[in-house]
């Protein structure tokens, strides 16, 4: 059932590299790919931990580090030429943590936490790129 977003409300983004490699680790890729009738036994590879370095840019040294662990996610600038669906793929937490409890996350590379905002037409949005304040 999927989630609504609403201002406040927390999301998760993963890079669509890592969960294309967890879609053929739990055979998804069978239920689109011709090969449906392809050998269940098969032992595919777990697919590792969530590694979302392909999505975002490296922290240059005039950018301003936030220490606090209830506030790394601030330090996570995505890429400005990424896609919603090419790229990568929000989820909601009870789904991002399912993955870190199974498959961990990269110390470095976490999924990125971003959260619902009200727009000035009313509709809510998940806010991809941090904004200055």
């Amino acid at each position: 059932m999927a989630k609504k977003v609403t201002a406040g409300s927390e999301w998760f983004l993963v890079s669509m590299s890592w969960i294309k490699t967890w879609q053929k680790h739990a055979y998804l890729d069978l239920i689109t790919d011709e090969q449906a009738d392809s050998d269940l036994s098969e032992k595919r590879p777990r697919p590792g931990p969530i590694d979302c370095s392909d999505i975002t840019q490296p922290l240059a040294s005039h950018h301003i580090v936030d220490q606090m662990k209830r506030y790394l996610w601030q330090n996570a600038i995505l890429k400005h030429s990424v896609k919603e669906g090419d790229d990568f793929m929000i989820v909601d937490k009870r789904i991002r943590d399912m993955w870190q409890e199974r498959y961990g996350v990269h110390k470095d590379f976490p999924p990125i936490a971003r959260f619902g905002i009200e727009q000035s037409d009313g509709e809510t949005s998940v806010e991809l790129h941090l904004k200055r304040v």
